[in-house]
């Protein structure tokens, strides 16, 4: 292989290692997220999540690959016609054809691995996927329950525990409901229990001991039957963990067995789809080599950022026509393999089309050259002054002699660094932003085909979609854009003239940490006012596409709520609007024997704000004693002062926290903690409304000395070091939450402790700057 070869695949390599990066870290993203809800939530081992996570990746991969090869081309090409090293070449005798080599022979090894990737990685995945699925199902090996909660997790039953011993294997106070029998419920409680999961059968062996059972008809409510017992064994069904992850019925099948599939059943326009697609977008490897080549070489100034745009834009374009095409074949408006190959068809036409000369009213030269001309402005700021110029006018000076104290700023550096970091900011933002909902509306083709789904409903799922997106994609666009912007600082040897000219490196710090602390403002703002309205839209049209029932805010039916005394409450319907209740229960506890002392039930219940208790109609009061009943008292209408509690006591909205702010959620918690439920999770939430946007300025003080040092490595290096940074502050705050979530760490320390840990790295980074 020739020199020239070598380099600039060198090139090429380094841009498409660092795009795959990007778009591995975009889609990613919302997966780590589940993962570690799904570590917190289900007491899964790390090694599966670790064997689920590794899974995931090969899908991912297939989608990524294509556009890392595009954009190390285009980057590359775009950088090489740039730095004029194109021109180079042909005062050499080298022509740009001859550049079609190595771009052609590096799209070639891209579109084997892709190809590599969709027909074997991808459905290796997905049976990997599916496969701890059923480990996790049926071979759950311990169950977790959380002292004074309601826990309604397990089938038809609900479960309350007082408290945990001996690593959570002895329970104390337990009540249990079995809702098996609608017109028939049965409790049972007991001071003690001792707990043994049966993976294997499924179920969770409970000793009861010290304990009672009460059964009754609720169409004949005289007829009650209280027995005691010393010891009791009980097997209730494992609940079924809830991982999310499944994966689509054609994912795990090989190609010959799509191709059996598309021959004849009733789904075989999905099966020849998805055969075709398995071979199109590895195809699509090639096609984007031979057009990042002539498109590549338009860019004569703005180098890497017109490459970016120009990486988007194919993209977006690329993969808007994939995905019409592929609804249409799915459909039956086209075949399904032409569909699925209309958009490398396009693309092929315009890649050869683009090598032929062309009228000029067809070029669109100029407009790139306009668009790079607004690009360089924007950096570089009209009548740009370079740091050796000499300022246009002498500053005033005070009587004796002095400039005067606000003279001493220099405010040319200030807005230069502060532009340089502004437009990559706003480059990468707008990149990533754009990728996050390409990304995202790729992992739902297949429910948006299969549903029908219109494309103006996916357009409003996106522009809702639009503020968690800024949320989360904005500290890493400003990572990489201060990191970009100091690396290339350096390698035009700027810091050396900063330096030479007297001032501190710590100086040029003010205008970025100024940046990171009004990011970070803004996106406390963006999530006070915006994203929880927004996020309530966005999983409505979400749960819309994927065929799920609608979410409603208000959990209305068999709600079970502790009161303010040793008291449970529990009702099939509540009314906010009326103050009403329906089938209402009342269980007063003794906590002593943890047993019951009176039970109430009314088929309906009012609340009446003069006497500030609730009055129960149609309705029956049953009194026990030492393992007994010691009276029955039927009535029409009774109200009990002691029953005191609120309507708005009732009134629990089940929200998730992204649809809160942080006032919201502060109240809600609140609310669910005096109802005996748990509010870890929650906490931890909280406590992220803050640390997250904060992660802003925790990030520019992290990149400020990683970007000073960069040195002559250049833009390149800082792309790469930001991309690993950003992935492993969300791997180690995924981590913080999980811990958090499971009452290993508290709520605080799991919120605030990544940005604990990298902010106490970058003062030591910073501090040992040689300024």
């Amino acid at each position: 292989m020739r020199l020239l070869d070598r380099y600039i695949l060198r090139e090429i390599l380094g841009y498409a290692v660092i795009g795959l990066g990007v778009f591995l870290f975009i889609l990613m993203t919302p997966e780590v997220l589940r993962l570690s809800e799904l570590l917190a939530r289900e007491n899964i081992a790390l090694r599966q999540v670790g064997r689920l996570f590794l899974s995931l990746l090969p899908a991912k991969l297939a989608w990524a690959m294509p556009l890392s090869v595009l954009a190390g081309l285009l980057m590359a090409v775009s950088r090489l016609a740039a730095d004029s090293e194109v021109i180079a070449l042909q005062s050499a005798g080298v022509g740009p054809g001859r550049l079609l080599r190595p771009t052609l022979g590096f799209a070639l090894v891209g579109a084997g691995l892709t190809l590599a990737t969709t027909v074997w990685l991808a459905p290796l995945g997905a049976r990997t996927v599916r496969s701890v699925q059923a480990d996790l199902t049926a071979g759950q090996l311990s169950y977790e329950v959380r002292p004074r909660v309601f826990d309604e997790r397990f089938p038809q039953r609900i479960l309350y525990v007082q408290d945990t011993e001996e690593g959570g294997a002895r329970w104390k106070g337990v009540f249990l409901a079995d809702l098996t029998g609608l017109h028939e419920p049965k409790l049972t409680l007991a001071q003690t229990a001792v707990m043994v999961p049966q993976a294997d059968q499924g179920s969770l062996r409970l000793a009861l001991i010290d304990g009672s059972t009460h059964t009754y008809s609720d169409r004949e409510p005289e007829r009650y039957s209280l027995s005691t017992f010393a010891e009791n064994i009980l097997a209730i069904p494992l609940p079924r963990t809830n991982v999310a992850f499944g994966p689509r019925p054609t994912a795990e099948a090989s190609l010959n067995q799509l191709w059996k599939q598309s021959q004849r059943g009733p789904n075989w326009r999905s099966a020849r789809a998805d055969f075709h697609r398995r071979l199109a977008l590895p195809a699509s490897c090639l096609f984007f080599g031979v057009l990042a080549l002539p498109l590549g070489l338009l860019a004569q100034r703005s180098g890497r950022a017109v490459g970016v745009v120009l990486a988007v834009g194919v993209a977006l374009g690329y993969y808007f026509v994939f995905l019409l095409g592929d609804r249409l074949g799915r459909q039956g408006d086209l075949p399904p393999g032409p569909g699925v190959w209309l958009a490398n068809g396009l693309l092929l036409l315009t890649a050869t089309f683009s090598f032929f000369p062309v009228p000029r009213w067809l070029r669109f030269q100029d407009r790139l050259a306009t668009l790079s001309g607004l690009l360089l402005r924007f950096r570089g700021g009209p009548g740009p002054v370079t740091l050796g110029q000499a300022p246009r006018g002498p500053a005033p000076a005070s009587a004796d002699g002095r400039r005067p104290a606000g003279s001493r700023l220099p405010r040319t550096l200030d807005l230069y660094v502060a532009r340089g970091v502004l437009f990559y900011f706003g480059l990468q933002l707008a990149a990533l932003v754009l990728l996050f909902g390409l990304f995202t509306v790729l992992e739902m083709v297949d429910d948006i085909a299969a549903r029908n789904i219109p494309w103006p409903v996916v357009a409003r799922f996106l522009w809702y979609l639009l503020p968690q997106a800024l949320y989360w994609m904005a500290p890493l666009a400003l990572l990489l854009g201060v990191l970009v912007e100091l690396a290339l600082l350096s390698k035009r040897n700027e810091l050396v003239a900063i330096k030479g000219a007297g001032i501190s490196l710590y100086r040029i710090a003010v205008p970025v940490f100024a940046i990171g602390l009004l990011c970070s403002a803004l996106l406390f703002w963006l999530d006070h006012r915006y994203l929880p309205y927004s996020n309530q839209q966005q999983e409505a049209l979400r749960n819309t596409i994927k065929g799920r029932p609608p979410q409603t805010s208000f959990q209305a039916e068999r709600r079970w709520v502790f009161g303010k005394q040793p008291r449970i409450y529990h009702y099939a319907f509540f009314d906010p609007a009326a103050n009403l209740m329906a089938r209402l229960t009342v269980l007063d506890l003794d906590l002593s024997t943890f047993s019951l002392r009176r039970r109430l039930y009314a088929r309906r219940a009012h609340w009446e704000p003069e006497l500030k208790a609730w009055v129960l109609e149609e309705g029956w009061e049953r009194a026990f004693d030492q393992g007994r009943a010691v009276s029955y008292r039927p009535f029409d209408v009774a109200s009990f002062r002691e029953l005191n509690e609120p309507p708005a006591h009732f009134q629990r909205e089940v929200r998730e926290s992204e649809q809160m702010n942080w006032r919201e959620l502060s109240r809600y918690i609140a609310e669910l903690r005096q109802g005996g439920l748990d509010v870890t999770r929650l906490q931890v939430q909280w406590h992220k409304k803050f640390a997250f946007p904060l992660v802003a300025a925790v990030m520019v003080l992290l990149a400020f000395p990683f970007g000073l040092t960069m040195g002559s490595r250049g833009a390149i290096s800082g792309l790469a070091f930001g991309i690993a940074l950003g992935f492993s502050y969300w791997v180690l705050s995924g981590f913080f939450e999980a811990l958090g979530n499971l009452g290993l760490l508290p709520s605080l320390l799991a919120a605030w402790g990544p940005d604990l840990i990298f902010a106490l790295a970058g003062l030591y980074l910073i501090l040992r700057v040689d300024t």
